[in-house]
């Protein structure tokens, strides 16, 4: 791999007086799905840190530099144009839920991309000399719910939907590969994030409350972890070349775990309109979404899905540095 300087990079925490120091490569950070609703934060947060990088996208986001197309992502891309003087690769673009998946095998559609694609840069990554891979997985990976106690890294992944399933398969083709060569794997696995520009079931709720309309989760008091966008591009940029983010797979979260009432109402705070909580019981809202068809979106509204991110915050001696107050200000639609 080409010579390159250091640089110490000292990045205060916003909510408190505690500074680290990270080595940062002064050579050139990949990005892909440069133009997605992480890539396009994390890009954002790299140009103010003064770290160079490439940002990679399916789209003609812009065709100047410091971004560039690549058209599908999948087990035939040829990245060799890309590659050069590359250190680091932050491989964020991925085959996403889709609500209404209409492809006759969807885990097939979501392995072309998820892992044959990944797995294909990875390939390729270490033919060009990249040091690192940082892989975006999921939580989900683990499974869909906590009962008593929170995940952990250790914990037996149970993937349950073809999202999941695709990305623990990435996750043990890449730790394959970083076995076999010398490339440095790592990977994060975050819940639900939040932030300008979210899409999904956070877009949804959002324009639900802008709009008035009763949700019917007023007596709901489950527990569910989340992680704010420029958490989760902090941990992000302290993995670039922090020594122990390849010790384990990073769970990550905004430590601070909340309901889904307290969830829409923060989502709220910004708005025009207040949320409005109407008092339906558990059972009655089970009921209803199973003869609506909704009882996984109902699953993910009111049952558990804690992360503990004690090791992470150990190893990488990180910690959140926006509160959950700070981090949903965003939210006026």
């Amino acid at each position: 791999m080409i010579a390159t300087e250091t640089l110490l990079l000292k990045r205060q925490k916003l909510h408190g007086q505690k500074s680290i120091e990270v080595r940062i490569m002064d050579d050139t950070v990949m990005v892909t799905g440069a133009s997605g609703f992480i890539g396009n934060r994390l890009t954002d947060l790299l140009s103010q840190e003064k770290i160079a990088f490439l940002g990679i996208s399916r789209s003609d986001k812009t065709n100047s530099i410091p971004f560039r197309s690549v058209g599908d992502i999948n087990e035939k891309t040829d990245w060799s144009n890309v590659l050069t003087n590359i250190t680091t690769v932050v491989h964020l673009a991925a085959r996403a839920h889709i609500m209404q998946d209409h492809t006759h095998n969807p885990l097939a559609s979501f392995r072309k991309t998820n892992v044959q694609g990944t797995l294909n840069l990875a390939r390729q990554a270490t033919e060009q000399g990249v040091k690192r891979f940082i892989f975006i997985s999921t939580i989900k990976v683990h499974g869909e719910q906590t009962t008593n106690t929170p995940f952990k890294a250790t914990d037996i992944l149970s993937p349950t939907d073809p999202y999941a399933i695709s990305k623990k398969e990435a996750e043990e083709g890449l730790i394959e590969i970083g076995r076999k060569t010398e490339l440095e794997i790592v990977i994060i696995r975050p819940p639900l994030v939040y932030g300008k520009g979210a899409s999904g079931n956070i877009a949804r709720l959002q324009k639900i409350i802008s709009h008035g309309i009763p949700l019917p989760f007023k007596m709901i008091h489950n527990k569910r972890s989340l992680i704010g966008i420029d958490n989760l591009c902090d941990c992000i940029i302290t993995c670039l070349n922090h020594p122990n983010a390849t010790k384990a797979p990073l769970l990550v979260s905004d430590n601070n775990d909340i309901s889904t009432p307290k969830f829409i109402r923060l989502l709220a705070q910004s708005t025009t309109k207040s949320a409005k909580l109407l008092p339906v019981p558990l059972p009655l809202l089970r009921f209803l979404a199973k003869l609506a068809g909704k009882e996984q979106d109902i699953k993910r509204l009111t049952e558990n899905l804690q992360i503990d991110c004690s090791e992470t915050m150990h190893l990488l001696n990180w910690i959140p540095p926006v509160n959950l107050k700070r981090g949903f200000q965003w939210s006026s639609p």
